[in-house]
């Protein structure tokens, strides 16, 4: 990856998924930088206060909502960043599993990027920008290493698979797409007893996205930078 830093560039960045968690750190850190940014909550009741970090604010639930107002705000970013996800439970493959659980996560961590990605990647391509994806290590078949929360490794598994394609599909017109590992972070999805904090897992993914380049589209890196095998 190439090692020059453009975070103190302006640019328009747009977040899908910042009322809380690395969303909203993601927000603080960009704004804090002199970006403009975007970003979306899915309650009515988190606007007032991503909107008190100086980014513009759109409800927006990324499984069901129509997407004229990302699409247009898509029209003018430089860098996207997809965040929206949800754990479900931590299951393993013996467990019980519940219908509405598994469609709730694999509408939220699969369809609702696919969805979003198909509406625009082309418009993102002919400006040259950076789509990013928010997925984990847990996706990764040869990081695995055992089988608790399998509907959400499944479910991030299949948006590495999603990122993939879009980058193949849409980085020869010039869109550079990214899978990212942010990390075992403290937020309210990984818990007390996780790595990192979310400060220290967003300054190492803007970094990795600010210099990611056209040959990187496609590839799979944690927040370190380090490239991760599928």
């Amino acid at each position: 990856m190439a090692k020059k830093d453009t975070r103190s560039t302006p640019q328009s960045i747009l977040i899908i998924g910042a009322s809380r968690g690395i969303g909203f750190e993601l927000v603080r850190q960009y704004r804090e930088a002199g970006h403009s940014v975007t970003a979306t909550v899915r309650r009515k009741a988190d606007v007032k206060k991503v909107d008190a970090l100086g980014a513009k604010t759109i409800v927006f639930d990324a499984v069901k909502s129509p997407l004229a107002a990302v699409n247009r705000a898509a029209g003018h970013a430089d860098i996207v960043i997809f965040n929206a996800g949800v754990l479900g439970d931590r299951g393993k493959v013996g467990d019980r599993h519940s219908a509405a659980i598994f469609d709730q996560v694999m509408r939220t961590n699969v369809y609702a990027p696919l969805r979003f990605m198909s509406a625009v990647a082309g418009k993102l391509a002919k400006r040259g920008a950076k789509l990013a994806v928010l997925s984990s290590i847990m996706g990764s078949k040869h990081h695995m290493a055992t089988s608790g929360a399998v509907v959400y490794r499944a479910s991030k598994a299949a948006v590495n698979m999603v990122a993939r394609a879009t980058a193949l599909e849409f980085g020869p017109q010039g869109l550079i797409v990214l899978a990212l590992h942010p990390g075992w972070v403290r937020t309210d999805m990984g818990g007390s007893d996780a790595d990192i904090d979310v400060e220290t897992s967003v300054r190492g993914l803007t970094r990795v996205i600010a210099r990611a380049k056209l040959a990187d589209s496609g590839l799979y890196f944690d927040y370190t930078g380090k490239k991760l095998a599928w």
